[in-house]
């Protein structure tokens, strides 16, 4: 029972962390890009 919780909690974090790093990726380009304009 355990193991099925921190299975389902340990997706959830690497989903959440990869938007994180993604929408921090995609701020940063588009901040670069106006910056260059």
């Amino acid at each position: 029972m355990m193991r099925q919780i921190w299975k389902s909690f340990r997706a959830l974090y690497f989903a959440s962390l990869m938007m994180l790093i993604g929408s921090g990726l995609l701020s940063t380009y588009l901040a670069l890009r106006l910056a260059a304009d």
